[in-house]
């Protein structure tokens, strides 16, 4: 049943998407960003592999990046240490399922000195050392779920990809050294943090391509 004004083209545009899909001109798929490595489509069946694409990809990211796991780290006189947290709450829960629980979460970190290389990406420890050598001292969010993600779309995608993304971030130093890279929970429904988005635009430059930036900090949503 359609509404009317607004409500009724929405449902227009609706059934016009929901056509598609019948008709197998639009698909669906589900993807986990940490492991997948293809695209299984849910109405055709058919999967899609590396090699097997045609045309460039193009990414659409929107509030995905900052609710995916990511490593934490801390730089201090030279030396960089990994940020372990652990989550508490000052009751005992009767339901750890219980989202209600979000509200009640205290944060607390301990940090421990990293000797050599910590991944087995070389390309992530060589970002990692950029930041020890030109931060004096701050705490920043490394987005591994979210290189991963880029690393296996690109590889899908015969390294003819387009990525947009816009999320809760920052792309400047001034950014880190202010504090907004310390490793923070927000809760609004659900939960959001921070996203580097330096880390993953010299990642894409590593990898052969380009990234454009900002001409200015945004105050909320990073394009």
């Amino acid at each position: 049943a359609a509404g009317a004004g607004a409500d009724f083209e929405h449902d227009v545009l609706l059934a016009g998407e929901l056509e598609r899909v019948e008709q197998a001109t639009a698909h669906a798929a589900r993807f986990d960003v940490e492991r997948d490595q293809e695209l299984k489509l849910i109405i055709s069946g058919k999967t899609l592999a590396p090699g097997g694409l045609r045309n460039p990809l193009v990414l659409i990211s929107n509030y995905l990046f900052d609710s995916i796991p990511q490593d934490a780290f801390f730089i201090a006189e030279g030396q960089l240490f990994e940020t372990l947290i652990t989550l508490r709450t000052p009751q005992k829960e009767a339901n750890p399922d219980d989202p209600e629980i979000l509200s009640r979460v205290e944060i607390s970190y301990h940090n421990n000195l990293v000797n050599g290389d910590y991944y087995d990406d070389p390309l992530w420890n060589r970002m990692l050392q950029d930041y020890r050598q030109r931060l004096p001292g701050a705490s920043f969010l490394f987005p591994a779920a979210a290189l991963q993600c880029v690393q296996s779309f690109l590889r899908l995608s015969g390294g003819r990809m387009l990525l947009l993304s816009a999320d809760r971030g920052y792309n400047r130093d001034e950014a880190l050294l202010q504090g907004e890279g310390a490793p923070t929970i927000t809760v609004h429904g659900s939960f959001s943090m921070m996203v580097d988005y330096q880390i993953i635009g010299e990642y894409c430059r590593q990898l052969g391509g380009h990234a454009l930036h900002p001409a200015k900090q945004a105050e909320s949503l990073n394009v």
